[in-house]
């Protein structure tokens, strides 16, 4: 297939802790109205039709995260945060790190 206008982007999220991935394949630019399963790999594009997205990862989001989900979604009017990890374990994490470093 011949897509003269279009720039095919991938990328692929492996799920460490529960054993599987993902894959996202898409012709940019695109003009769905919903993105789903974002993970901390996201490349980061500009999506102006999206308005609705979903966040999912077993890590915690960081800042620059975010950042880059703002700046690849000016539009959007609702968002959906899923992650594998509790708060809990994810401070039990940073105080380890911090008391080993």
């Amino acid at each position: 297939m011949d897509f003269p206008n279009n720039e095919i982007i991938s990328y692929v999220y492996d799920f460490s802790e529960a054993k599987e991935s993902q894959r996202h394949i898409y012709l940019y630019p695109i003009l769905m109205t919903c993105y789903g399963r974002i993970t901390n790999s996201f490349p980061g594009e500009l999506f102006n039709y999206v308005r609705a997205v979903a966040l999912n990862d077993e890590h915690h989001f960081a800042h620059e995260f975010f950042n880059r989900i703002q700046k690849s979604f000016p539009f959007m009017e609702k968002l959906s945060l899923i992650n594998h990890k509790s708060v809990d374990a994810i401070i039990k994490s940073y105080l380890l790190l911090n008391i080993l470093f």
